[in-house]
């Protein structure tokens, strides 16, 4: 399946700007925060990995898509936050 393009990207960025509250809440409260590690597959712009992190979560992410990569690394720092993210 071909990834996300640079076009995708931004149309799905558009639509799709952030997760909601409660999305990002239910995933918070299932993954471990003192120790351990947590990868987001699939974690495309960062519309949840930015906040996971934010909430002081260990998160890395993997996606196929370069242009999506590359979104969600501006997004993590706009933040002022660091999330290792792979291809």
């Amino acid at each position: 399946m071909p990834a996300y393009g640079p076009l995708a990207t931004l149309f799905y960025d558009a639509d799709k700007p952030r997760a909601s509250d409660a999305e990002v809440m239910w995933y918070a409260q299932r993954l471990p925060r003192e120790q351990g590690l947590s990868l987001e597959a699939m974690c495309g712009s960062g519309r949840l990995l930015v906040p996971l992190v934010a909430r002081g979560l260990k998160c890395h992410g993997v996606d196929n898509s370069s242009a999506m990569l590359a979104s969600c690394e501006a997004r993590i720092k706009a933040a002022g936050l660091t999330a290792p993210v792979f291809r």
